[in-house]
């Protein structure tokens, strides 16, 4: 928590302007999102956006100093690409893609705008907090539906490399599945039938190769495996994996904690490393990305 009484200059001004102009690096979403909540006090009590502050008023800022200085401003992420319709970053580990109420860290897209503010962008898809790689960010409105469109059918085609623990039976592999969502538990379920709101998910794999690594005198195979994904489901690589009896090494919802523990293997080895453009029909109006492929 940080506090500041308001200057002669501020007086009589938005709550929101007043705490940016001590504040500079503030973004605006965390800002926003903090009066919402009612994480700003003035004299004691809560107030929202819309109070106006007066010359001499204590302000107490209840944000954390990464987020209300600024610390963290273009790290996080890597361009990676960049034209007048798209941005196109390599996300770091750990870095959500949207503000989240149970992790205090600075999110992708706050991230981004904060470092580029003569655009609003706006995500095109997701990553999991966890999953480094790239992310398609769109600079307008007709960029951020045809990315939409093109990977709902398809036509930008999403790869990763992971590791896992256990041997596939077979070196290459396209598996099919029902997955369930459930909300309250941040979890989701793999079944080989569809039930109630499951909806299929379709994952392809091929071995890049294999180590074993000795462990309290044991010797534990692992996988290095390639990943395309054909549907977009929540956790679906990390469950469809494990359901496989092939669990991400290092992933602590669905994986082997016990193998992770003996590796000290705190985080899950999950990467989106390339994007490829694969459009049908080459002369729409994003048709120059056709034929693009970006790789990390």
């Amino acid at each position: 928590m940080r506090s500041f009484r308001v200057p002669e200059k501020n007086d009589q001004k938005p709550i929101d302007k007043a705490i940016l102009s001590e504040f500079k690096y503030v973004p605006k979403n965390s800002l926003f999102k903090a009066l919402r909540n009612k994480d700003v006090k003035v004299n004691g009590g809560r107030v929202r956006e819309n109070f106006v502050v007066q010359r001499g008023d204590l302000v107490e800022v209840f944000i954390t100093d990464a987020i209300l200085f600024g610390e963290t401003y273009g790290e996080g992420f890597t361009p990676i690409f960049e034209d007048e319709n798209l941005l196109i970053v390599n996300k770091e580990q750990g870095v959500p893609m949207l503000p989240e109420k149970d992790h205090k860290g600075i999110s992708l897209i706050e991230r981004v705008r904060a470092k580029f503010p003569d655009a609003k962008y706006e995500l095109c898809h997701r990553l999991d907090r966890n999953t480094e790689g790239l992310v398609i960010l769109a600079k307008n409105e007709d960029a951020r539906k045809f990315i939409e469109e093109k990977m709902k059918n398809r036509e930008i085609l999403k790869h990763y490399k992971c590791t896992v623990v256990g041997v596939p039976k077979r070196k290459t592999a396209e598996i099919k599945a029902y997955i369930y969502k459930d909300e309250k538990k941040g979890m989701v379920y793999v079944s080989e039938t569809k039930n109630g709101n499951s909806k299929e998910a379709v994952t392809r794999y091929k071995v890049l190769g294999s180590e074993t690594r000795l462990a309290d005198g044991k010797n534990i195979e692992l996988t290095h495996l390639e990943v395309q994904i054909l549907t977009g489901r929540t956790h679906q690589i990390r469950a469809h994996l494990a359901h496989e009896g092939l669990p991400l090494l290092g992933d602590g919802k669905y994986g082997n904690n016990e193998i992770n523990r003996k590796l000290k293997q705190k985080t899950q080895v999950l990467r989106a490393f390339k994007l490829v453009f694969a459009f049908n029909n080459e002369s729409e109006k994003f048709g120059y990305l056709s034929g693009r492929t970006f790789q990390i």
